[in-house]
Order: C-alpha cells, then structure tokens, then sequence
C-alpha cells in the first residue's frame, strides 16, 4: 500500500488553468472574500460543475433550476447572494424573463449570465440592461475567475 499525503491547497492562491491553447497560464486574480453566488441553470451538471469551481475558490454557492426557482430563492433569503450566475434558455422562466423581474425586485443585482447559444445581439441588450457580464459554454475557471472578480469590483 503507496500513502501519498499532499498538503492541502489555499483556495485563494491562484490555480493553474489549462487554457484552449495547451499551454499553462496563471489563473486569474481571485476576489479576495469568499461570496454567495446563486447558480441557475436546468443542466444539473452543468450546475454542479460550476458550483464546485466556485466553492474551490472558497465561495458559498446555491442552486436553483430556473428562473422562477431563482426569484424564490432570492427573494426567501435575508442573507442574498452577492451574485447570480444566470443561464439565458431554461424551461418555465428562462434566464431573461428572470433577469428583467429580479431588476425590478432590487435594481442593484449583480448578474452574470451565461449560455451556450451564440445570440450576441440577446448579449448586447442584457449588457445594456445593466447584467454585468456574459459568459459562453462551457465555461473554464479563469474567464468565471475574471467574470466574478469584475461583478464585484
């Protein structure tokens, strides 16, 4: 039997990403405090798969499955989270209809959407409105690094 103890790392020390081009470069600068992000996508995995970048970074993360099921749990909460990572096509209430009604809820919500779907003038206009960021599928850790580091600047 081969025991190997490795020392456990810091999530606020910078990782290592292997970005598109194969080569190695230094993650972005993380924020410096842990924050609340609320994931909202209906892909199970592919909300795991972010909320488990974000908590390696040290963030607490919540999940809802759609819009609707966003706007009730950020609405329950006194403890609001600092972020919404919003996915643009789900069922019931997709991500614009939610992000227009959590704008009239609290008009300082911070919100990085995300989706798969190349729909750059869908962009331009939730930019407008105010979202902070819009992040394409599937996602890698430094552009959700430099995306969540900029929401929060």
């Amino acid at each position: 039997v081969l025991t190997i103890e490795l020392p456990a790392s810091d999530p606020r020390t910078p990782a290592l990403d292997m970005q598109r081009t194969g080569e190695w470069e230094p993650a972005a600068i993380f924020v410096d405090r842990p924050v609340t992000v609320l994931v909202v996508d209906d892909q199970e995995l592919v909300a795991r798969t972010v909320g488990r970048m974000l908590e390696r970074d040290g963030h607490e993360v919540r999940f809802a499955s759609d819009g609707l099921q966003a706007i009730e749990v950020y609405c329950a909460s006194q403890d609001r989270p600092d972020v919404l990572l919003l996915d643009i096509d789900m069922p019931r209430m997709g991500g614009e209809e939610c992000y227009h009604r959590l704008r009239q809820i609290d008009p300082k919500v911070r919100i990085l959407f995300m989706t798969g779907q190349p729909d750059e003038s869908k962009d331009e206009a939730l930019l407008r409105g105010g979202a902070l960021a819009g992040l394409r599928k599937p996602l890698d850790g430094n552009s959700l690094r430099v995306a969540l580091s900029e929401a929060l600047s």
